[in-house]
């Protein structure tokens, strides 16, 4: 079915088509019925060579679509969103959202940490990269947010703070609890929730209980 679709589709992906009015919308129109027909990454490859010869593989909306089902799709590769995100010209919140949210699901709370401080980096310097020793320094992290006073997003913290709890990280995840103290006034009850399960599996109990009272 998708190798159907996707020859039918092919031809209107076309960089000849570029100059006509409207061919973005209508590739992004395309592209998410493709993946809702994809079933295994090689449909997904099959689909990534037709964004190339389209030329809108660099398009910021179609490079979330495709980390994004690489990320969460019980097919996907989280190696080879992780390529995608690296080499993306504009990653933008989404993307390292899907791909922190993949590694949280994933159980592999290391590397959803380390994507977490990449994004930060990303956000507070323009880098495209950050040395891994990065993640090791919660001091030199913690300061660099509140030096460039990031905005912070509950989605994001809701995966962080799981795979905090999963790795039993309690400094990083004390640091993510002062975080939403110095900027969030109103936490969900997800992130709420999920503040209390972190302290509750990395040890003080008593923090989770004095978070619930």
């Amino acid at each position: 079915m998708f190798k159907r679709v996707a020859v039918i589709f092919a031809p209107k992906l076309r960089p000849h088509n570029l100059s006509f009015p409207g061919f973005k919308f209508l590739a992004h129109q395309l592209l998410h019925s493709l993946l809702q027909r994809c079933h295994s990454m090689n449909h997904l490859k099959q689909l990534h060579a037709h964004l190339i010869v389209a030329a809108i593989l660099d398009e910021t909306l179609t490079l979330a679509q495709l980390i994004s089902f690489c990320s969460l799709s019980p097919t996907g590769d989280l190696r080879y969103s992780c390529k995608r995100l690296e080499h993306a010209p504009n990653p933008n919140k989404f993307m390292s959202n899907s791909l922190i949210r993949g590694y949280t699901n994933q159980h592999s709370p290391k590397e959803a940490l380390f994507l977490y401080v990449w994004k930060v980096w990303c956000i507070a310097y323009g880098a495209k990269m950050f040395r891994h020793d990065g993640l090791k320094n919660v001091v030199l992290w913690t300061s660099m947010m509140r030096a460039s006073k990031i905005m912070l997003d509950q989605v994001t913290l809701i995966s962080v703070l799981m795979a905090c709890a999963q790795n039993g990280n309690l400094v990083f995840g004390k640091n993510i609890h002062n975080q939403i103290r110095d900027n969030i006034e109103q936490p969900s009850i997800a992130l709420f929730n999920l503040l209390i399960d972190m302290y509750a599996k990395c040890g003080p109990i008593e923090i989770a209980l004095d978070l619930d009272a």
